[in-house]
């Protein structure tokens, strides 16, 4: 199964087992990332911070679920959730730039 994790305009995506943990999901992620892992807490859509001793299983994941990582911040503090909405792009980009049709 799959899990995806966004942060900003990236999406990462995670294979997974239903009896991995989110330590395992952590290091997966920073190895990704090239991150340290000790710098990652994964929390849901909520903002629910994931323990890292509970499975995928326990956590009610299923294949394609979203998940969010979040740094650590120089003040010890964690970032909040920040995903940009999606760009709308306007029929009119598909018009002739002239105004001919």
């Amino acid at each position: 199964m799959y899990l995806r994790e966004k942060r900003f305009k990236t999406t990462v995506f995670l294979e997974c087992t239903p009896k991995d943990k989110v330590e395992d999901l952590r290091r997966k992620l920073g190895a990704a990332l090239k991150e340290d892992p000790a710098t990652l807490r994964l929390a849901s859509d909520d903002a629910t911070h994931f323990a890292d001793q509970k499975t995928v299983a326990e956590l009610g994941l299923q294949n394609d679920s979203l998940i969010f990582a979040l740094r650590q911040l120089e003040n010890g503090t964690w970032e909040k959730i920040n995903i940009p909405p999606p760009e709308i792009v306007g029929e009119d980009d598909d018009e002739d730039e002239d105004g001919d049709d």
